[in-house]
């Protein structure tokens, strides 16, 4: 694939209301010995280099609210929510491909005001945050709020809607690249407008399997 250089303005992606979008992979290896002989300058002859799972990571922030919604999705305090969902990788020598499993599902999480479109399932734990610092200056804001802890999250806001119950939802096709969702999160500030954040990963067969 030949660079491809345009602005960002032009940059074609399948969901509305994306403010930015990165794209980053990576590839594991291991060096073996194909045999047991020893002596001088043996080591580049005998040196063979097994590549391992490689796995390409996808990080989107977004607008968290649809053209002539409510910007910062029924809030007057900063608030945040999110989820992650912890994964592991295993390598399909038969197929040559990174197979990435889900683990289980993290907390989920909310703090501050409730959110648009957010909902947080199971809730079974709440306790108090404060966040204050003066090195801005002694007018900064004092936010003193509470945080609840729960199973899991219902998202049905913009640009891409998951119920974390169903797996089928965390899977999804974006940028040409079949990617599994490992991370979640929207954040709101007025006067600043409400944003959201999510992260993937996915297979890099390319980088797969054989001996070099």
């Amino acid at each position: 694939m030949a660079c491809e250089c345009s602005i960002a303005g032009l940059f074609e992606i399948e969901f509305d209301g994306i403010i930015s979008a990165q794209i980053t992979g990576s590839s594991e290896f291991i060096d073996i010995l194909s045999q047991c002989d020893t002596g001088p300058n043996v080591l580049d002859d005998v040196r063979k280099r097994l590549k391992g799972p490689s796995v390409g990571n996808i990080n989107i922030t977004a607008y968290a609210f649809l053209k002539g919604g409510n910007r910062y999705l029924g809030t007057s305090c900063p608030s945040t929510a999110g989820i992650s969902f912890p994964t592991q990788q295993r390598f399909d020598c038969e197929n040559n491909i990174t197979r990435i499993i889900r683990t289980k599902t993290s907390e989920a999480f909310r703090e501050g005001d409730p959110i648009n479109d957010l909902t947080v399932l199971g809730e079974f734990c709440s306790f108090r945050t404060v966040s204050a610092s003066a090195a801005s200056g002694p007018a900064s804001q004092v936010t003193d709020t509470e945080r609840f802890l729960g199973s899991d999250i219902i998202w049905t806001g913009p640009p891409i809607a998951f119920d974390s119950r169903d797996a089928d939802t965390l899977d999804i096709t974006i940028l040409g690249l079949e990617a599994k969702m490992t991370q979640f999160s929207v954040n709101v500030a007025v006067p600043g407008i409400g944003t959201n954040n999510y992260t993937f990963q996915y297979s890099i067969p390319s980088c797969e399997g054989d001996l070099l």
